[in-house]
């Protein structure tokens, strides 16, 4: 009789120590695009955007594989503390314990025709596997944006 309850509690325990654990796992979900001129942007809107510049047509916005991208990328928020600063773009896939630093760049006015932004830059980066990355921007070593897409 005392083995059985000492089995049923461990066990008890064992499943309490799954589930938790398994709550704790953030569920990650690729964030909403708009459109802008026929041309996707991924982002913050109102706040941050990057769009594909190069590649073919038909193929995902952030292709996963070996060869990089080049994108443009715009930030909308008062142009004296954007222009003329520097920012950083990093990336942590949804399976890694590590980010990595994809870019870092100073920022400019914005000259591009169509989109309101107050400032623009460019990016060019690759992302090494499929699979949803949560990608985050800093100006100047301060948190600006975050969002998450997905590489295919």
């Amino acid at each position: 009789m005392k083995k059985a309850s000492v089995s049923v509690i461990i066990i008890l325990l064992f499943l309490i120590s799954c589930s938790s654990e398994a709550e704790q796992k953030e569920v990650w979900s690729k964030d909403e695009t708009f459109e802008v001129e026929d041309r996707t942007y991924y982002g913050k809107k109102g706040k941050f955007a990057i769009v594909k510049e190069n590649g073919k047509s038909d193929e995902a916005a952030f292709p996963a594989g070996p060869q990089g991208r080049l994108y443009s990328v715009f930030f909308w928020g008062d142009p004296e503390e954007l222009i003329g600063k520097e920012y950083t773009l990093i990336a942590t896939h949804e399976e890694a314990d590590e980010s990595i630093e994809l870019y870092k760049k100073p920022i400019s006015g914005n000259s591009f025709e169509g989109i309101s932004a107050d400032a623009a830059s460019g990016a060019k980066f690759g992302l090494d596997k499929p699979g949803l990355w949560l990608m985050e921007v800093s100006v100047e070593g301060e948190d600006f944006a975050s969002f998450i897409i997905e590489a295919e």
